[in-house]
């Protein structure tokens, strides 16, 4: 049996990589090797079942520093990052390893599964994580900040988002998300990936590891993320099939021919070659303290919304905070059992929670000045709506409004009704006191 330990010290990002071809490695030749790694994120090793302490100074026990020069070629070659690492272990080694898998390969402990992901920390029942930013040394992977908050704004109330990054590095500061920024060891990151629902993400650590940390059970097997990618990195080098990787390659002149591979947009000042040598071609400077690359710029957070949409339009996720367990509406209100499949919307700003309390609800319907209004038009008729409900909250105070919208649409209403309800799968009907208006059509 042959004794090796691999070297690398690439950040975590690239290691996740690594673990794929140690894990190809034992798959492609069982009972041959004993593996070992020294590595800058150990954290990502823990309980992997193909590692075996091994001491380098031992008789014996080869020595390998790990590379993936395949990336030279990642604009020509039809390979993933995954390849690198492999391909580069089998000239070594001399011997022909397969991808068995489109992911790293991270393990967690059944104690890690079955415990909190962060001991002593108030987190969302349910939740995406967020990276706001990046490191320092490529800023041309920054996103405009701003355009991760409107991204938050639209889906409060629906999913809750916990904003994570390593410290030291650059990371604006969200509002209305739970901010873990610099407050996480790199394994506790990784419990929280465990039960992350999904990802918002640049390149980065963050959309490897969505990838190689197995969903919750009852989640979907693939996690949902998506990847504001820009034109720095062509999309089959780094994409995951089922992640939304919004890519601008092959749409601006400095990325026509594959990824640029710049490092910096945002100067930093540091004294790095990479400020002069090594910048992009087409900044935008979208405040005056910050410019990001003009690839970046051109995706919107409308794009990266209706990416996470898709994965809730789709029926892979449902919204976090305004499912009603109908279960518990039934053993814990008075709401009679036909009312079974009701589908309610949390229109408050506070921090989403898993559930409306089943007394909030039951004690809302029997209220006399119930008003529900059911609303099948377009887009741009329900932005009207919203003005008409603004009206309706200062002429009458004394309503609880209602609005029954298609889904999608529903979500304009957060803030301005008390519940914002879904046409054809709710069935609110069969126990609703008050006033019912069907907006069923136009008047000419």
């Amino acid at each position: 049996m042959r004794e090796v330990v691999f070297r690398s010290f690439q950040s975590p990002g690239d290691l996740v990589m690594l673990t794929a071809a140690v894990r190809d490695l034992h798959i492609a030749y069982p009972g041959q090797f004993a593996t070992d790694v020294r590595s800058s994120a150990d954290a990502l090793w823990e309980y992997n079942p193909f590692i075996t302490r091994l001491r380098v100074e031992d008789p014996g026990v080869e020595t390998l520093d790990m590379h993936y020069p395949l990336i030279h070629q990642s604009n020509q070659r039809p390979y993933h990052f995954l390849h690198g690492y492999t391909q580069y272990l089998e000239s070594k080694l001399g011997l022909r390893i397969p991808v068995t898998k489109f992911s790293g390969d991270i393990h967690l402990s059944s104690k890690e599964k079955n415990s909190p992901p962060l001991e002593g920390v108030e987190l969302p029942e349910r939740f995406w994580i967020v990276i706001a930013g990046g490191k320092r040394d490529f800023t041309a992977k920054w996103w405009n900040p701003a355009s991760y908050q409107q991204v938050v704004d639209h889906f409060q109330g629906q999913i809750a988002f916990v904003q994570c990054g390593e410290g030291g590095h650059w990371h604006p500061s969200l509002t209305s998300v739970t901010n873990l920024v610099g407050k996480t060891t790199l394994r506790q990151f990784v419990r929280l990936m465990h039960y992350a629902e999904g990802v918002i993400c640049p390149v980065t650590f963050a959309m490897h590891l969505a990838a190689a940390v197995e969903t919750r059970p009852g989640q979907p097997r693939h996690r949902p993320c998506v990847v504001i990618a820009g034109g720095r990195e062509p999309p089959h080098w780094e994409a995951y099939p089922h992640h939304q990787f919004l890519s601008t390659v092959g749409m601006l002149s400095c990325c026509a021919d594959g990824g640029c591979w710049k490092s910096r947009c945002q100067l930093v000042g540091d004294g790095d070659e990479k400020d002069h040598r090594n910048v992009c071609e087409q900044p935008v400077q979208v405040t005056p303290q910050l410019r990001i690359p003009r690839c970046q710029e051109m995706t919107t957070a409308g794009d990266v919304i209706r990416s996470v949409e898709k994965y809730l339009h789709g029926g892979l996720l449902r919204p976090q905070s305004n499912v009603i367990s109908m279960e518990k509406i039934v053993m814990n209100s008075s709401v009679p059992q036909a009312a079974a499949g009701l589908h309610v919307e949390r229109t408050t700003n506070r921090r989403p929670s898993a559930y409306i309390p089943a007394r909030q609800l039951s004690a809302a319907t029997q209220q006399r000045q119930n008003v529900l209004i059911e609303f099948r038009h377009g887009l741009g008729d329900a932005i009207q709506l919203t003005a008409v409900l603004r009206h309706l909250r200062q002429a009458h105070p004394e309503w609880e409004i209602d609005v029954a919208a298609q889904r999608g649409k529903h979500s304009t209403y957060s803030g301005l009704c008390r519940h914002a309800l879904v046409l054809s799968e709710d069935q609110y009907r069969r126990f609703y006191c008050g006033n019912i208006f069907i907006d069923d059509g136009y008047s000419s």
